[in-house]
């Protein structure tokens, strides 16, 4: 079924096509009717959604571009020089950076940013020591469910040699430092990955019950040149869900409707 309705989606199904699939596969043609009639809705409302498009720059540009995208407001961040793909990148993307000088300080702000907004907060730290020094915070955010989306310079350690200057001990992983204050970690060692890769961060964070996540970046990645990605607007990729029902759902039937006992 999946594939039929990926046909119909791509205009190689008719919807009289599909019926007749629908109903070689048993279901009623009141239930073929139905689903048709949610397809249409679907592809709808899809088509009144801001579009992606295709843009080319650094594997920093990249990363701004789509962080401005997912509605990132501000970046939260600390000098750091291995993150200076993200940095140039930053200057003239629209997305104002505010600086602390140390990960816990960019942390709680990004934490106070998401509880004032609701909104994901977009963090970057220093590669693993900064990783390291923003775990109290991070242990905060993550029992209080914020989404931040906090990204990291990494110098990848199987690359060309295992003693880097700032890079994790051989034998060891970069995301395993804050893995336990996380909905979940990554690590991105290629320029084109970084949007997907983003992405999937902002979903994980912002999907109820929200929380933190981690994406190390390689400086390779960061600052690869000519990089061709898709930048997808957060209407077309972020979970919208109500955790709660709507007021007018949840009033309580009139008292007449219950019978009292002893009455």
């Amino acid at each position: 079924m999946q594939q039929l309705i990926q046909r119909f989606l791509n205009k190689e199904l008719t919807r009289r096509g599909l019926s007749r699939k629908l109903a070689g596969l048993g279901l009623s043609a009141a239930a073929a009717q139905s689903l048709i009639e949610s397809l249409d809705a679907t592809e709808s409302a899809s088509l009144a959604l801001p579009p992606s498009k295709r843009s080319t720059g650094s594997g920093g540009k990249l990363v701004m571009e789509q962080a401005k995208a997912a509605g990132s407001e501000y970046l939260f961040t600390n000098p750091g020089s291995f993150e200076v793909g993200l940095f140039d990148a930053q200057i003239g993307s629209g997305v104002p950076l505010i600086m602390g000088l140390h990960e816990g300080i960019v942390v709680a702000m990004a934490d106070g940013y998401h509880r004032a907004s609701l909104k994901p907060a977009f963090v970057n730290v220093h590669v693993i020591a900064g990783t390291a020094q923003m775990g109290g915070q991070l242990y905060n955010a993550s029992r209080d469910g914020a989404a931040l989306v906090v990204t990291a310079g990494m110098l990848d350690n199987e690359l060309w040699s295992d003693e880097g200057i700032l890079a994790p001990r051989p034998g060891y992983d970069q995301k395993d430092v804050p893995r336990q204050f996380t909905k979940f970690c990554w690590e991105a060692r290629n320029a084109q990955s970084l949007t997907m890769m983003l992405r999937r961060a902002y979903k994980v964070a912002t999907t109820p019950p929200g929380g933190p996540v981690y994406l190390a970046m390689t400086n390779g990645a960061l600052e690869t040149k000519d990089v061709t990605s898709e930048i997808v607007p957060a209407e077309r990729f972020l979970m919208s869900a109500r955790p709660r029902p709507k007021p007018q759902r949840s009033r309580r039937p009139p008292t007449g409707c219950y019978r009292q006992s002893g009455r």
